[in-house]
């Protein structure tokens, strides 16, 4: 007999999906889910990184603006 992982997830909508697998096999899915949650971390991080540059560029385009139709 070996060790087994047996998973029940309830879904958004309110489904319940169940399964078994082995003790190796949750290792690599939960090594994997938490490789995914890093990446989406640094990629959110990206992304408000970049919405900063883009806010930073946009002041500039309009101080431009303005100081162009000033003159």
């Amino acid at each position: 007999m070996r060790p087994s992982v047996t998973m029940r997830l309830k879904t958004e909508d309110g489904q319940v999906v169940a399964f078994e697998c082995s003790l190796e096999r949750f290792h690599e899915l939960r090594e994997a889910t938490a490789t995914m949650v890093n990446e989406m971390d640094w990629v959110g991080k990206d992304v408000d990184a970049v919405r900063e540059i883009g806010a930073r560029a946009r002041a500039g385009w309009d101080r431009v603006k303005t100081d162009a139709y000033a003159a």
